[in-house]
């Protein structure tokens, strides 16, 4: 309500500044337009009906008549219209220096009331998510609570994409992957690996340039670049109640290194491969090539989880991967056949060869995974592959 009240007064001294101004620049006009003598000088004629003159009628009576005539003299008092068009300078140049500076207090009274807000709801927003990502990443070996980790991505989906959401996310993150308990940086590669691959498409690109941004940029605090690996795995105390040894370590070493490629190269959803080229034959090679690193890493992963450090929070990581890769086959099946024609088959070939290697292993491997995570934890990837399915060359592989 006050900054609505400063709004309407800023908005009234606003207007009557600019009509005294229009009225000043219409007085300095006439009087530039005079004989040189200025805002003192003698006015302008001007033919005024709203004074009041001589009465002509009675000046013209004969000289012989006895009485007086009778004269109507002109008020002391200018007219409306006059006292318009001949301003006083001084009181005008002191009203317009006087609306100036309330202007000014004003803006400034409105400036320093809405920072104190933004302020309050910057500190707010801060403690909020900093109490989600606390309750995500709590040291323990079952998996977050999928309450909290919905919250998170839906408040990414309920943000503008004009607004910049994951600065700040990424870097409380970041924290709590240095923590002592590597249960806790288990969990907040998690949560990363999540908005990853189920964040708000409008803040793809964001999370991407900001991911890469901040792992050339120097963390005091830390004393190292962010997502520094080598940082997050090393260093970390072993304790009985966290049993962090040699098996902890490299299972979170695999999953941090599959989690962080995977967010710099591919946004949710892996739109990249959506919009690929179809007739450019090296942003397909290059595209290939990604695949086959975010299957490779996460077929390590998957390795480091057939050790006795696997817990039910590890077995959720070692899901999410599966059914990354799943998805990134499926997207690149789809992107196959709806582009396949007789102008591309010839550079969709490449795409087909290599799909056709990959797909029965992936399927298989994926498969012994899923039962795998089904039989010791009760869980249920999704981790269907799509078949190519071409006019322009018989279907490759089988439903999976």
């Amino acid at each position: 309500h006050r900054s609505s009240g400063s709004l309407m007064a800023l908005a009234r001294l606003a207007l009557t500044m600019l009509l005294l101004l229009a009225l000043l620049g219409q007085a300095g006009g006439r009087s530039r337009s005079a004989d040189g003598a200025g805002w003192r000088g003698a006015p302008e004629a001007v033919d005024d009906d709203v004074g009041i003159d001589l009465d002509e009628e009675l000046l013209g009576r004969q000289k012989g008549d006895a009485a007086k005539p009778k004269v109507i003299l002109p008020s002391k008092k200018k007219s409306l219209a006059k006292r318009i068009r001949t301003p006083d300078a001084e009181v005008l140049t002191h009203m317009a220096d006087t609306i100036k500076g309330r202007v000014a207090q004003t803006l400034s009274t409105a400036k320093q009331r809405s920072s104190g807000v933004l302020r309050e709801m910057k500190g707010l927003l801060s403690s909020e998510l900093e109490a989600i990502i606390l309750k995500i990443t709590r040291p323990s070996d079952q998996m977050p609570k999928m309450k909290h980790v919905e919250n998170l991505l839906v408040a990414t989906h309920q943000t503008p994409a004009q607004f910049q959401v994951y600065p700040g996310v990424l870097k409380k993150l970041w924290n709590r992957m240095l923590e002592p308990d590597w249960r806790t940086a288990l969990k907040a590669t998690y949560m990363l690996h999540k908005l990853a691959a189920q964040g708000a498409p409008q803040h793809g690109v964001e999370l991407k340039k900001t991911l890469a941004s901040l792992s050339k940029e120097y963390c005091a605090r830390h004393k190292n670049t962010y997502f520094n690996v080598e940082q997050a795995i090393s260093g970390r105390p072993s304790t009985e109640q966290s049993g962090y040894g040699e098996e902890e370590e490299s299972l979170l070493e695999a999953y941090l290194k599959f989690v962080l490629y995977r967010t710099k190269t591919f946004q949710p959803h892996f739109t990249e491969i959506e919009t690929l080229r179809v007739h450019s034959r090296k942003e397909i090679a290059s595209m290939l090539g990604k695949c086959d690193r975010v299957i490779k890493l996460g077929r390590k992963m998957a390795e480091q989880c057939e050790g006795e450090a696997t817990n039910e929070a590890a077995a959720v990581c070692l899901e999410r991967c599966l059914e990354d890769i799943a998805e990134m086959l499926t997207v690149l099946a789809k992107k196959t056949e709806e582009s396949m024609s007789p102008d591309t088959s010839a550079d969709l070939q490449v795409i087909v060869d290599w799909y056709a290697k990959r797909f029965l292993p992936t399927k298989q491997w994926l498969r012994g995974q899923a039962r795998h995570l089904a039989k010791e934890y009760g869980l249920s990837p999704r981790v269907s592959l799509r078949k190519l399915n071409l006019s322009e060359k018989p279907a490759v592989g089988g439903d999976a």
